[in-house]
């Protein structure tokens, strides 16, 4: 039983957790190969201005952090308004480390409000809110490819098509339909998984624990038993203790 609890608890458990701190860190900060480590280092050193194919094709869907600047950062700081009501003090700009500042001037709006638990459920619910609202702004023509609002087929970020364009996984048209999952909405939904696996092993790993400490009880108390058993024994073996007015009669010559 000691072997499975720790079976349990590193394989099971811990190793869970840690796949979905791994997956859950990527499917945050992950960023095209074109963009270099990740996003705060890319968002950091940034020196060209935002184009059209920033926002579209493989680019999107690697990590959330990337698409929310794709989002809610325009190429021009009139053009950021979408996601907080008011424009930011910097925009997606030539100017290197600027959207770096734009995207932490909009971190901090995000913990306004409520901050839901962190659990499988509440992951899977977050995907399937944003997936609900991709397309949302199609057209007859351009439909379920974008998250955001365009004027037209573009995710440029200037006026009107501040989006993300997810052209490489939904479909861009009526006529070439295709649809599969976000990279990062799978890495989230993998995360989900195993948290769920690691709250099922955790649940059987305290029971576990509760049979051993269970059976190191009844073990203690069977020793302690038999230590009594084998003291009682030893002393019948002996026999009854003789008295001295007997001891004396018996040396009488």
């Amino acid at each position: 039983l000691q072997a499975t609890y720790v079976t349990q608890y590193k394989v099971e458990v811990k190793d869970k957790e840690d796949l979905a701190e791994a997956k859950l860190k990527a499917a945050l900060t992950e960023v095209h190969s074109t963009k270099g480590k990740d996003f705060n280092t890319f968002a950091a050193t940034n020196g060209a201005a935002r184009t059209n194919g920033d926002c579209n094709g493989d680019k999107a869907g690697q990590g959330v952090l990337y698409d929310i600047a794709c989002l809610c950062i325009g190429a021009v700081t009139t053009e950021t308004y979408g996601c907080m009501g008011a424009v930011l003090s910097e925009a997606w700009t030539a100017s290197t480390g600027k959207l770096g500042e734009a995207m932490a001037e909009l971190k901090k709006h995000c913990t306004q409000g409520f901050s839901p638990t962190l659990t499988p459920d509440a992951l899977t619910a977050a995907v399937a809110a944003v997936e609900s609202l991709i397309g949302r702004h199609g057209t007859t023509t351009v439909v379920g490819d974008k998250l955001g609002k365009s004027t037209d087929a573009t995710c440029t970020g200037a006026d009107d098509k501040v989006c993300v364009k997810y052209n490489e996984y939904y479909s861009s048209t009526v006529t070439t339909p295709k649809q599969q999952k976000v990279p990062w909405m799978t890495a989230i939904e993998e995360a989900s998984t195993a948290l769920t696996a690691a709250e099922r092993a955790k649940t059987q790993a305290v029971a576990t624990a509760a049979s051993i400490a269970n059976l190191k009880t009844t073990a203690e108390a069977v020793y302690a038993a038999a230590q009594i058993k084998q003291e009682v024994t030893a002393s019948e073996s002996q026999g009854a203790p003789q008295s001295k007015h007997t001891i004396d009669c018996t040396n009488i010559k």
